[in-house]
């Protein structure tokens, strides 16, 4: 490949057809896209500031973070500020729309961000082009509840991971979200939200789906102190749940 279309030889071994992932990729420097010999889709590196950009987007068409109803300082001042998670060493990390705060080694979204991440790509979180078990950790933080088909979503992430899946999203039974639907503002009015989940809603789904090896929590990842002080409340018994802001699920393969 030439020099100026580089890309991390390690994301060479493990991309595949969203739609054939046993099979490998070619890539084709005329072209400067993919080909997938099983169905002869192509999928073409695209030109962002000097740095090319694998698209495996099945749906070609323009997509952008969604809109939420109002925009208030008071909803912004509770989102608190970005979580910050350290890397693993010598761990392959695939962060899942990662937006602007990317947390992997690999970091993946359906958009471009302002501030492009390191080895990133362009996929949809329903199909995501890597081959089975080729990757160590995958994050998918706030990104469950913008999918039409989260348990295809999920189900991809598990095909596609060696050890661990952790899957962060909003706590729909937190006291916050109901303030917000009074004064309406908040994270549910945004247009891209299609699902609430609640602990009991995801490990449900999680059992359904046959993944055993998996626990599901409620926590606080704000740093706003009004959210974290709320959160102290949560261990009482049978109104606990309405303080945690979050919702995690970790599903394990190994």
């Amino acid at each position: 490949m030439n020099k100026t279309m580089y890309i991390d030889p390690v994301l060479f071994k493990i991309l595949a057809c969203p739609f054939h992932r046993n099979h490998t990729l070619h890539f084709s420097v005329k072209s400067v896209a993919f080909f997938c010999d099983s169905c002869n889709n192509s999928y073409e590196l695209l030109e962002q500031d000097g740095v090319y950009i694998p698209n495996f987007l099945i749906d070609k068409g323009n997509w952008d973070r969604g809109f939420r109803g109002i925009k208030s300082n008071i909803v912004n001042s509770f989102q608190g500020k970005p979580f910050k998670r350290q890397l693993e060493e010598n761990k392959l990390v695939l962060d899942v729309g990662c937006g602007e705060n990317a947390r992997g080694n690999i970091n993946m979204d359906c958009y471009i961000p302002g501030k492009l991440p390191r080895n990133f790509i362009l996929a949809n979180a329903e199909y995501l082009p890597f081959k089975p078990n080729s990757i160590d950790i995958i994050l998918s933080y706030y990104n469950i509840e913008h999918l039409i088909n989260p348990a295809a979503h999920i189900m991809s992430l598990y095909e596609t991971v060696k050890n661990k899946v952790e899957i962060v999203t909003d706590n729909s039974e937190w006291l916050g979200d109901m303030i917000f639907r009074v004064i309406g503002d908040g994270r549910i009015f945004h247009d891209e939200h299609y699902y609430k989940w609640s602990i009991e809603y995801f490990a449900n789904l999680l059992s359904r789906l046959g993944l055993k090896k998996n626990s599901v929590c409620l926590l606080n990842r704000s740093s706003n102190p009004i959210v974290s002080s709320l959160s102290k409340l949560g261990s009482l018994p049978i109104i606990g749940n309405f303080f945690y802001r979050d919702l995690k699920a970790e599903i394990h393969k190994d």
